[in-house]
């Protein structure tokens, strides 16, 4: 992973890695529903952002950007406060504040990228 992400750990029981189960949109923002890849009992992270900006979801794993160097440095979740995405929004968008994160959750097949003006609320239960 490159600069100037930052692992994130938005809840005390995230582990490294997750699999994107789903993406819903509801009256409470939008949904990412993350499992873990190996935890057992499963268990499964919800992040639902209100402030969500933009969000683009893809299975570009090719990136260089997304890269580790071994599986076992293999994370999932990552947040920075600067970053190319950040800076051409806000050249197009002068009014986007200096608040704004970029949030990246590399999962098992799948990139999302958001940018939103406020963290998640976080959810975070065992599966049986």
């Amino acid at each position: 992973m490159t600069e100037p992400f930052t692992r994130w750990m938005p809840h005390p029981r995230c582990v490294r890695f997750y699999d994107l189960i789903e993406i819903e949109s509801d009256r409470d923002g939008i949904c990412f529903t993350l499992r873990a890849e190996r935890a057992r009992p499963a268990h499964i992270l919800t992040l639902t952002w209100h402030g969500l900006l933009h969000f683009s979801v893809s299975d570009e794993l090719y990136r260089p950007d997304c890269w580790f160097q071994s599986p076992e440095q293999a994370e999932s979740l990552f947040v920075a406060q600067d970053s190319p995405l950040l800076r051409q929004m806000r050249r197009h968008s002068p009014w986007l504040g200096e608040s704004l994160l970029h949030y990246r959750l590399i999962c098992s097949g799948h990139v999302a990228e958001l940018i939103a003006s406020e963290p998640p609320l976080v959810g975070w239960r065992e599966e049986v």
